[in-house]
């Protein structure tokens, strides 16, 4: 964990300096808790890991036209993102609880 938190000052700081030259506010977009909800969806499989990534890049690459080519909000985005993590979540539930009570009977 001190490694990969490490890594990602490293990574924030190189974007500081090489990118934005100055220190914002927001600068991080919110891509900590992108990458918990992909750790998440995850779940301990790390080959996963790069579609789950890439599918979360394109919706935020994505997002960008949504108000110039649909006439719809932004935000559209985070709320697909947020209704997959609780759909995978509620699937792994429904699944835990059936083979809980198959174990029963």
């Amino acid at each position: 964990m001190a490694l990969c938190g490490a890594l990602a000052g490293l990574a924030g700081a190189l974007q500081v300096v090489g990118v934005y030259h100055r220190l914002l506010p927001a600068i991080s977009s919110n891509y900590g808790y992108t990458a918990l909800l992909v750790t998440m969806l995850a779940s301990f499989r790390p080959n996963l890991i790069p579609p789950i990534c890439f599918f979360f890049a394109v919706l935020n690459v994505g997002s960008i036209q949504l108000p110039l080519q649909l006439k719809l909000d932004s935000s559209l985005s985070g709320v697909i993102q947020g209704v997959l993590v609780l759909s995978v979540f509620l699937v792994h539930g429904l699944e835990e609880r059936w083979q809980l009570l198959r174990r029963k009977h």
